[in-house]
Parts: C-alpha cells; sequence; structure tokens
C-alpha cells in the first residue's frame, strides 16, 4: 500500500502545479489502445496469495512443504533429508499475463496531460505446485478406505518427497480490472518522437477471487508520430497490485511489463 500513497500524493502535487503553469495553453485529447506483457515479478511466492499454493523456496523451519507432516513422523533421517532436498529443488512456479488497456488523455499544459485508463491484466500460472497439507487429505482419504493401495509407510513417504514435482499450468491465475487516474509529462511537444513519463494510481478487482485491487505504477516510454495526428507507442511499466477483502490486507504483486501501443491526438 505505501507505494499507492507515494504515487497518488505525487499526484496530488504535479497535477495542480501544471494546470496553473499553463492554465491558457489550448489542450488536445488522445485515444489510445494498449497491448503488454510482463517480463519480471520480483519476490513472487504463490504461498503468499494462498497456503495452498506450494512455496517457491520453502523456509528452513517449514517442515511440512519441506519434508512432509507423515515422513515428519514416521519418516526415518534419511527419508526426511531425501524430502527436503526434492523440496528444495521443485521447480518455481512462473506467471505470464497479457495486458490491455485503453487510455484517454487531455493535454492540461503544454508538456503535461490528465487522463483514465481502463486496464485489464489477465495472468497465467505455468508449474503450479500445491502445499502437503493437499497431499495429508488423499493420505487420509487412504487410510479411511483401508488403504486400497496397499501403501506402505516407505512407500507412503516417498510419493510425499515427490508430491512437490506435481504441477499445473492455471489459465487466467489473477484476471485485475481496474480503472485508472494518469498524469503524463511529455519532454517534447512538437517533434516526431515525443519520450515521455507516466504516473497512474487506480483501483478495481481481481475477478478470480472477487477482491477488491488498488493499483499503482509508473512507466517511461515514447510516442513516435507516424502520419498526422496518428502515433505508435512504446512504454516500460512497473506496476504494483495491493489486493483487499474488504479491509483487510491480503497480498501484494509487483511487476514490470512492456507495452506497445496505437493511438490519435484529436
Amino acid at each position: 500500500m505505501r507505494i499507492i500513497k507515494l504515487v497518488g500524493m505525487y499526484l496530488l502535487l504535479m497535477i495542480p502545479a501544471s494546470i496553473y503553469a499553463n492554465s491558457g495553453t489550448v489542450g488536445k485529447f488522445s485515444l489510445e489502445f494498449k497491448y503488454g506483457s510482463a517480463f519480471s515479478y520480483p519476490g513472487f511466492d504463490p504461498s503468499d496469495i494462498s497456503s495452498s499454493y506450494f512455496p517457491n523456496k520453502p523456509d528452513l523451519g517449514n517442515t511440512t512443504d519441506n519434508i512432509g507432516a507423515n515422513t515428519y513422523t514416521t519418516g526415518s533421517h534419511s527419508e526426511m533429508t531425501r524430502n527436503y532436498i526434492l523440496a528444495q529443488n521443485a521447480p518455481d512456479t512462473q506467471l505470464k499475463n497479457r495486458e490491455y488497456e485503453i487510455l484517454f488523455a487531455y493535454a492540461v499544459s503544454e508538456n503535461s496531460s490528465l487522463g483514465f485508463s481502463l486496464n485489464r491484466n489477465a495472468i497465467d500460472a505455468v508449474n503450479m505446485g500445491y502445499g502437503n497439507a493437499i497431499f495429508s487429505i488423499g493420505y487420509i482419504y487412504n487410510l479411511i478406505n483401508n488403504n486400497p493401495l496397499n501403501l506402505t509407510d516407505s512407500e507412503v513417504n516417498a510419493l510425499e518427497g515427490v508430491f512437490p514435482y506435481y504441477r499445473e499450468s492455471l489459465r487466467n491465475f489473477r484476471d485485475f480490472r481496474t480503472i485508472n487516474l494518469n498524469y503524463t509529462y511529455s519532454f517534447a511537444t512538437s517533434a516526431k518522437v515525443v519520450p515521455y513519463v507516466r504516473l497512474e494510481i487506480g483501483g478495481g478487482r481481481d475477478q478470480k477471487g472477487h477482491n477488491k485491487a488498488y493499483r499503482a505504477g509508473a512507466g517511461i516510454g515514447a510516442r513516435v508520430y507516424i502520419q498526422g495526428q496518428n502515433y505508435a507507442s512504446v512504454e516500460l511499466v512497473g506496476a504494483n497490485y495491493d489486493v483487499y477483502r474488504k479491509s483487510e490486507f491480503l497480498w501484494s504483486l509487483m511487476e514490470y511489463s512492456m507495452k506497445v501501443g496505437i493511438g490519435r491526438r484529436f
């Protein structure tokens, strides 16, 4: 939430100053459609979102996911060591996404513009694993049904050791839809190539969890005017999502992405 507060404070300071500095300047509207994809999710760990997901690297003291509850109770030292090594070397979960944005902006001065955007960020999870608690549920179910598979304790412990390698790909693992206020500062106004920086803050929902999502971001990019008022754009963006259930903070996600777009100034 800290990054969202910082961006919000900066917007409150910059917007009035920009309007006052060039209040007599005739503004123009622009409409832009953008598509992007993230290339980094620093610090992402699926267990931050839910304890039912297997962490990328279980903490040293996390015996449940590192070793397994059954192996920790009934296993030998060699079985516990084996499971620990397997868990620490299990595949990491990766995120891939598709971002869509419609941006509407109005130039309030020679260099500054205000606008709003509609954003959708559909995130897929690759190699998603599940916490050992789910394995324990299967183990209990097997016991209740009088062990129809005739598994020995050693076989159960071995299965528990390889369980972190059970992986799935989840499409639309998260689906953020937000409305954002934007402030853009352009470094040139009459050139064919116009570099700019942009701040944005907004909110909406994570459609998968039906929880509130707050978004704050900053980007640097350039518009290249192709013909008349028509242009193409490229932008590097860092954005943070904070997810809440009512007033309770749940988890946070940071991403860095690249976006390309086409637009027109009117």
